[in-house]
């Protein structure tokens, strides 16, 4: 879990600065697929009825940013 939070935090810092430069967004990109890597592990491995509601709102909310990124590239979903 921890790995995740320190992945969320990269994820941050990177769309503080994402939204005018190309090369922050595709990273932001990527380290959100990477942290949906990491959050589809500890839901198959250690996913408890407390924690089911946690890790789906994570993927909400990483789906929504991924979206808005690609709208920043000039595309849509």
């Amino acid at each position: 879990m921890n790995e995740a939070f320190l992945k969320l935090d990269s994820i941050l810092t990177e769309l503080k600065l994402a939204r005018d430069n190309e090369d922050n967004i595709q990273k932001s990109i990527h380290h959100i697929g990477e942290l949906g890597k990491t959050v589809g592990f500890l839901f198959a491995t250690c996913c408890t009825t407390t924690r089911e509601p946690l890790y789906q709102n994570m993927y909400r909310i990483m789906n929504d940013v991924h979206g808005k990124l690609y709208s920043y590239l000039g595309h849509s979903h």
